[in-house]
């Protein structure tokens, strides 16, 4: 899908203080041979600070260096990968009030961990026939500090952080252009992620412990999936979609600077993803990721705001975003770099 006039106008993230692997080792939560094997560094937690808050915090900031006035707001998009609050009620609204305000619709995408780089297309293709405000703002909360989940092993190798990160779109000008976004899914791997969980009473409901270890080595073990090659599908569903994407963009893989993904603390898996695309690890968010967690669906933007703030980009540079959730779904996305980064409060 190709953009012309798709502006990233503000960034903001907002990241609570990082508990130490350390930390959680001296505490029984995790282990030497489990740190060895993972790599993680830290993990951001936010305690009892729900994550539509967190959410808030990062949209005013993104808003701030914006120059859009919240009337310029004609949607609002909330992503997240788990439960923001009491059930049958709706975040987004309350985001909504808390930051811009107004009459504008507000929506909520349930799209997984992949859900804010797919939310770029959706902004995208509504800016385009929006005549009347030219902006969006889209935000991604999570908290996962809940009795029913183990932070440092939620799934294989990955340790969960609490974050958010908002961004506002134009349809007018900005510092950086999303000059595509691709999106694909994979529904033979749904299973991956649902195990042998019952549909019904939803799992919130009965307080089970989400464990997604178990869910993917039942699934792995299931009749289905021994006529499956997990590791193929997935690896063509990427290679197929950053392809689209980049022709859209009018770019070769080669002109790509950086790379923001889902985070991983183990160069291991993130070569994994990176090296079938041509693209070598030192380009992704090794660093970074190992020392604040997998954000949910915060990841890839708050890697972006990472390399901005920290002078790791610049004019005319093209940003590769790579998103992959639960379903399993795919998206990703090109962003190049257009003006000096001025930060999120300026």
């Amino acid at each position: 899908m190709k953009f012309q006039d798709l502006y990233i106008a503000g960034l903001g993230v907002h990241l609570p203080p990082p508990v130490t692997v350390r930390d959680a080792i001296a505490d029984g939560a995790f282990s030497d041979d489990e740190r060895e094997i993972s790599g993680w560094e830290s993990v951001t937690v936010a305690g009892a600070v729900p994550a539509p808050d967190l959410a808030v915090r990062a949209a005013l900031s993104a808003l701030k260096g914006a120059g859009h006035a919240p009337e310029d707001i004609g949607l609002l998009l909330h992503t997240h990968a788990y439960h923001q609050g009491p059930d049958l009620w709706t975040p987004q609204n309350y985001i909504q009030r808390e930051t811009v305000g107004g009459t504008a619709p507000a929506f909520a995408l349930q799209q997984g961990c992949n859900a804010m780089v797919s939310g770029l297309a959706l902004a995208g293709c509504h800016l385009a026939h929006a005549s009347d405000r030219p902006a969006v703002l889209l935000t991604g909360a999570d908290n996962f500090t809940v009795p029913q989940i183990d932070r440092w092993r939620l799934a294989n190798n990955v340790a969960v952080g609490d974050g958010a990160a908002a961004v506002v779109l134009s349809s007018r000008s900005g510092f950086a252009r999303v000059r595509s976004v691709s999106s694909s899914a994979v529904p033979a791997l749904e299973g991956l992620h649902r195990g042998d969980e019952p549909l019904f009473p939803p799992n919130g409901s009965t307080g089970r412990p989400i464990d997604l270890r178990a869910r993917a080595m039942w699934f792995a073990e299931s009749s289905e999936a021994m006529l499956l090659s997990e590791g193929e599908l997935i690896g063509a569903a990427t290679a197929a979609t950053v392809e689209r994407a980049m022709a859209d963009a009018g770019a070769e893989i080669s002109d790509i600077t950086r790379v923001t993904h889902v985070h991983w603390g183990h160069e291991r898996f993130l070569k994994r993803t990176l090296s079938p695309l041509g693209l070598d690890i030192d380009q992704g968010m090794l660093e970074f990721g190992r020392r604040v967690g997998h954000l949910g669906t915060c990841d890839q933007f708050a890697g972006l705001h990472h390399l901005l703030d920290t002078g790791a980009l610049r004019g005319g540079d093209l940003v590769l975003m790579l998103g992959v959730g639960a379903g399993l779904s795919l998206a990703c996305a090109v962003v190049e770099v257009l003006t000096p980064w001025e930060g999120d409060s300026a």
